[in-house]
């Protein structure tokens, strides 16, 4: 396995670079990678960090897993890409900083295309190549208080057990709250080239994706860096890459089956009233808009709701979407446990 300059070497940790592209001045443009390999065989799990420049806990899991590991326990590989978005990282920007497009609405990629579809297209290149399975590390956004939370999705075309084994893979993390976006019988939940994100595109290609939210935007998060550390762990124990029994993060689970994600429309200044992971029966407050003059919007639970994730950034225009809402969901059966 060689990924850039980094070439595995069994029972070590290599590190190296993918080349991306280069700046006016002449710099290069570098994705950082890691290559753990065990000294027994096994699958390869890549792990795949901000896809968006402000998503950053995912960096330091990525750091601390690959320290971590023993690769003479390991079954298998490990395969670490900590800043899938150097340009966004750079410039502490969600989009990419070159052409301002998301990261993860360019996959599979375009190697004659924008930078940001030049950059997926070289990415996804080594992922075709050496992934057996998918974690995509994400965060909500800026300001937020956040239940971190697991993705998986359905997808019509592909063979119904790679999408199980994503199923299984967003169940075994072990957070509270699982995800379940059904593409198969509904639309997409967000605007944007659902079909060109990179976990849709995994699915695709036969290799099981999910994705992790693992806390806010553009801050280190111990706990929830630890919490995810974790739930990396549980799925590769359901994986038989270590030896490691399954263990929920929580007591009480829930697959959501159905979300949205508020929108405000007024323009002013934020407070957040909800609180992530407290159930809100309909007409319970979220959030309020107000300028220096007077209060202007306070937006409210129209059923009942089980907040995801509460903005609190204090600056908003219309349109701007203040956090992310379970409508329906279900308890965690041993059923959904399968591996």
């Amino acid at each position: 396995m060689k990924i850039g300059t980094a070439e595995a070497k069994k029972g070590c940790l290599v590190k190296g670079y993918i080349d991306c592209g280069e700046l006016a001045m002449g710099s290069p443009i570098r994705m950082p990678v890691m290559i753990l390999q065990g000294e027994q065989d096994g699958p390869a799990l890549w792990i795949n960090s901000t896809v968006h420049g402000v998503e950053v806990n995912g960096i330091l899991i990525c750091r601390e897993l690959a320290e971590e590991i023993d690769p003479k326990t390991l079954r298998g590989s490990l395969v670490f890409t900590p800043i899938n978005n150097p340009s966004g990282f750079q410039e502490r920007h969600k989009f990419t900083g070159i052409d301002r497009l998301d990261m993860d609405q360019q996959y599979p990629g375009n190697p004659n295309g924008w930078h940001s579809e030049r950059v997926a297209y070289i990415h996804f290149g080594y992922i075709k190549q050496y992934a057996n399975y998918m974690i995509s590390l994400h965060a909500l956004g800026l300001h937020y208080d956040v239940l971190p939370y697991t993705i998986y999705k359905k997808l019509p075309g592909v063979d119904p057990k790679i999408n199980q084994a994503a199923a299984d893979m967003a169940v075994n993390f072990g957070y509270q709250a699982i995800c379940e976006v059904d593409l198969t019988t509904a639309s997409a939940e967000l605007p944007g080239a659902i079909a060109k994100n990179m976990d849709v595109n995994c699915l695709l290609n036969g290799i099981p994706a999910i994705m992790a939210e693992t806390g806010a935007g553009s801050a280190l998060q111990p706990e929830f860096i630890e919490i995810t550390k974790k739930g990396i762990y549980n799925v590769m124990g359901s994986l038989n890459m270590i030896d490691h029994p399954v263990v929920p993060l929580y007591k009480d689970r829930f697959i959501v089956t159905k979300r949205k994600f508020p929108t405000v429309s007024r323009g002013g200044l934020l407070m957040g009233l909800a609180k992530s992971g407290k159930l809100m029966q309909p007409g319970e407050e979220f959030v309020k808009v107000f300028n220096a003059f007077e209060d202007l919007e306070v937006i409210k639970s129209d059923e009942v709701w089980m907040p995801l994730g509460v903005s609190y950034e204090p600056v908003v225009d219309s349109g701007t979407v203040i956090g992310a809402v379970a409508l329906e969901w279900r308890n965690v059966e041993e059923s959904d446990l399968s591996t």
